[in-house]
């Protein structure tokens, strides 16, 4: 019997990194030759909306359509802000905070709502992230409400400049997405795959469909 490992599927990993490497470059070069602060804007949202996307992805990969992907994200940003602002946190320890918690909620729901299929799961998440948002809009005291939340303060006072945001974006952008990437060609990806397409005979191989689902999701 030929044990002969196949060929990763895809383009070489040398060839995207050459082409992340570019593309890098052009987005952080490209405003010092035009610079626009409405287009600083939008770019600035398609890079954080990117992080998202590529995170989503990774669910999407496990068979999992998930509808509270913005619902996470909400916890994450309303914590970040909150803990600035209400507790006087430095923004480095909120930062971190903004990324443990979306995960701790993750590992508390994931290994409950991933135990659901096809369209069970589709509205189980689709109710968490309606219930995120009632909360949202509703705890006007806290959120805001449909208004948000306003004179948040930036990290650093060079971050008034739409540009030096847009480099911050970018950085967060080129981190998320690449390690989205990592994950989806390294060995976990490869089973991801797997189970996607038959999870009866990826565990029958041995791999532990489950822990690997909750791991992603927490991932996410």
């Amino acid at each position: 019997m030929d044990h002969t490992p196949a060929p990763p599927r895809g383009l070489p990993a040398s060839w995207m990194l050459a082409a992340g490497l570019a593309a890098t470059i052009v987005l952080a070069l490209w405003p010092l030759a035009w610079r626009s602060d409405f287009l600083l804007y939008i770019t600035t949202l398609v890079l954080q909306f990117s992080i998202g996307a590529c995170s989503l992805q990774l669910i999407i990969r496990t068979g999992h359509i998930s509808l509270s992907h913005a619902a996470f994200a909400g916890i994450g940003g309303y914590a970040s802000v909150l803990l600035v602002m209400k507790a006087g946190w430095a923004w480095h320890y909120a930062l971190i905070a903004a990324i443990l918690l979306p995960a701790a909620f993750g590992a508390m729901i994931g290994p409950i709502l991933l135990r659901l299929t096809s369209k069970y799961f589709v509205l189980v998440t689709f109710l968490f992230g309606e219930l995120m948002r009632f909360v949202a809009t509703d705890w006007q005291s806290v959120t805001g409400g449909s208004n948000g939340i306003f004179e948040i303060p930036k990290p650093y006072p060079a971050m008034r400049d739409p540009l030096n945001y847009y480099w911050l974006s970018l950085g967060a952008a080129v981190i998320c997405v690449g390690l989205c990437i990592r994950i989806m060609r390294s060995e976990i990806g490869r089973a991801m795959d797997s189970m996607r397409e038959s999870e009866r005979l990826t565990e029958c191989a041995g791999v532990p469909v489950f822990r690997i689902k909750v791991l992603v999701f927490v991932i996410a």
